[in-house]
């Protein structure tokens, strides 16, 4: 759940990659939505985005780049700007090029932390930097506490996170 200036409630929506997808008011209605290509550039977007939360759930830094938290990654180019400092798989030929994001297909991996990639359905767990594989549904954004507690996500679609 997201308040705005106005007191307006909205519930965040995230897709199967765990990146904002759309965000409706208390009724139902759609109040924002964004859709994004493969590599995270963004095709469509109507109303204003109420959350930082982008592409596979990571924030957009002040550049515009996509921080990964080990590496920043440029949706334009669809790579990230800095070489991996964990080694590849030799025996891969997609993980040599260290500045690839998720060995160049971003349609079944993700990558939370910007050093391991995993299956997009599966998620990555602990080791792989956490956040990932988020499945879709709602993420209930709690703004500052009243003692109420989040409230919970529409119709009970999907799972719930506090961001």
């Amino acid at each position: 759940m997201s308040t705005s200036n106005t007191g307006v409630v909205q519930f965040l929506h995230l897709d199967h990659q765990g990146g904002f997808l759309f965000s409706t008011y208390v009724n139902g209605g759609l109040a924002s939505y964004q859709n994004y290509g493969p590599w995270g550039d963004t095709h469509v977007t109507s109303g204003a985005q109420p959350t930082d939360i982008n592409f596979t759930g990571q924030r957009l830094d002040a550049t515009g780049l996509l921080d990964y938290n080990a590496r920043k990654y440029n949706q334009g180019v669809a790579r990230f700007i800095g070489a991996d400092s964990i080694l590849p798989n030799k025996y891969d030929s997609e993980g040599i090029n260290r500045y690839s994001y998720v060995t160049n297909n971003p349609v079944n991996y993700i990558d939370p932390s910007g050093h391991l990639f995993c299956l997009t359905n599966i998620g990555c767990g602990p080791a792989g930097g956490g956040g990932g594989g988020r499945g879709g549904g709602s993420v209930v954004v709690s703004p500052p506490s009243t003692g109420a507690g989040p409230a919970p996500a529409p119709g009970g679609i999907g799972k719930s996170q506090s961001v």
